[in-house]
């Protein structure tokens, strides 16, 4: 993190298989309203965890904008034999 080649952090759950929205049109999204932090949300609003994008600049520095943006990005959280063979369908629908 030291050489500041870079802008922003994605932090991407592998427990989350079948995303709906592709991380290059989230990493889009971000940059281009200025996100300093963006997440995806469920149907509720709620952060479900499927992807995190943070200006490496707060990560570094420890400080939080609150310039903060979200998505919403139907996708299983997979915790159990069931949530897997789910996601196994929906992915093979696509």
């Amino acid at each position: 993190m030291e050489k500041n080649d870079y802008t922003h952090i994605v932090g991407v759950q592998p427990d989350h298989p079948d995303r709906t929205v592709p991380l290059d049109k989230m990493l889009t999204y971000a940059v281009e309203n200025k996100y300093d932090d963006f997440f995806t949300v469920n149907k509720d609003g709620s952060r479900n965890g499927s992807v995190r994008i943070m200006k490496s600049e707060h990560v570094s520095s420890g400080f939080v904008s609150r310039r903060v943006g979200s998505m919403f990005d139907l996708c299983t959280n997979i915790h159990s034999e069931e949530d897997l063979k789910r996601a196994e369908k929906i992915s093979k629908r696509k």
